[in-house]
């Protein structure tokens, strides 16, 4: 079995384009008894919980450290509930913080979701609509103030 090596010199920002992993996004039927399980058994911290202004879904932030798990909860009828229908509770993205959302999304020149918009933690947020070995792949920029991560 043969491994093909990645060429830097043809790939987009090569180790430039992604800071970090902002966090993990993990679809959860409640947030609740998630947080309450991850809290228990593994000392997580809660932090930021943010409902969507139009009620679509619910994040809840749990922190460990520097890294963050986002507890994604669908509330209404919509692609996450149909996510959750279909597979399950279980990874559903994983997000990557980015200096310039914009230049990012056009260096990439990779087809989106949507268009930029402000995520839970108010920062912009934009999803990648290729899946990349079978991975959700969220973009951030930004951060809240007083987050030395971003």
């Amino acid at each position: 079995m043969s491994q093909q090596a990645i060429d830097p010199a043809t790939t987009v920002g090569a180790g430039t384009l992604a800071r970090r992993i902002d966090h993990v996004g993990v679809l959860v039927r409640d947030a609740d008894i998630a947080a309450a399980r991850f809290v228990a058994q593994l000392g997580l911290e809660l932090g930021i919980d943010w409902t969507e202004p139009d009620g679509r879904f619910r994040l809840l932030y749990l922190e460990a450290g520097d890294t963050t798990l986002q507890l994604v909860q669908p509330l209404a009828e919509g692609p996450l509930a149909t996510a959750l229908a279909t597979a399950g509770e279980g990874l559903h993205h994983v997000c990557f913080a980015v200096d310039d959302l914009d230049r990012s999304l056009t260096d990439l020149a990779a087809p989106t979701i949507s268009d930029p918009y402000l995520g839970g933690k108010g920062t912009r947020v934009c999803f990648l609509a290729d899946r990349t070995h079978g991975v959700l792949v969220e973009l951030t920029e930004g951060g809240l103030a007083g987050d030395d991560r971003t």
